[in-house]
C-alpha cells in the first residue's frame, strides 16, 4: 500500500502545473527514491515507463501533435525513416488496427498481429529519428529518470543486487 502510495505521489508531482518545474523535477525525485526503498521493482514505475512515455510526448510536441497517416508504400523501413530524418513525422498508426477483433480466420488474425509487431518496430525507428533532432532538449527533460536510474543502479553495485537485507531470508 505504502509502495503504490509512493509511485502516485511521485506521479502527481511529476504532472503538476502549480510548480515550476525544477521543483517539480526535485519533489518526482524525493518521491521516486521514497518508492524505490519500499520496494525496488518500482524502478520500472518511477523510471522506466515514465522515461518511455515522457520521451515519446516530448518528440511528439517538438513537431507537432498531428496525426499523419502513412500510404502503404511508406509504410517501409525506408518509408518511415525518410519521412522521420525529412519531415520530423512519426509513424504512429491508430490503435483500433492494432488487434484482430475483426479478423475473419486465424491466418488474418495472424497477419494483423504482424503487421502490429512491424509498427511497433517503425515506430520505435521515427521516435528514434526524430529525436536525435533535438538530442540536448530530450536530455534536460530526462533527468529526473536518468538521476533516478543512475541512484538505483548505484544502490545495486553497492548492496551487491536488488535485495535489501539478507539475501538468504529473502
Amino acid at each position: 500500500m505504502a509502495s503504490t502510495l509512493a509511485v502516485l505521489l511521485c506521479y502527481s508531482r511529476l504532472y503538476s502545473s502549480k510548480r515550476s518545474p525544477s521543483f517539480r523535477q526535485l519533489e518526482f525525485i524525493v518521491f521516486g527514491v521514497a518508492a524505490l526503498l519500499l520496494r525496488q521493482t518500482n524502478i520500472f514505475w518511477v523510471a522506466v515507463f515514465p522515461a518511455g512515455l515522457t520521451l515519446v510526448w516530448a518528440v511528439k510536441a517538438s513537431r507537432g501533435n498531428a496525426r499523419v497517416t502513412f500510404d502503404d508504400n511508406q509504410r517501409s523501413v525506408a518509408g518511415v525513416a525518410k519521412a522521420a530524418w525529412v519531415y520530423g513525422r512519426i509513424y504512429d498508426p491508430c490503435v483500433e488496427k492494432a488487434y484482430c477483433e475483426g479478423a475473419r480466420s486465424r491466418q488474418q488474425c495472424i497477419r494483423l498481429s504482424l503487421t502490429c509487431q512491424i509498427d511497433y518496430i517503425l515506430t520505435a525507428i521515427s521516435v528514434m529519428i526524430v529525436a536525435s533532432h533535438n538530442l540536448l532538449g530530450l536530455l534536460m527533460i530526462m533527468i529526473p529518470y536518468l538521476a533516478l536510474l543512475a541512484g538505483f543502479a548505484g544502490f545495486v553495485i553497492g548492496n551487491g543486487g536488488v535485495v535489501l537485507g539478507e539475501g538468504l531470508l529473502s
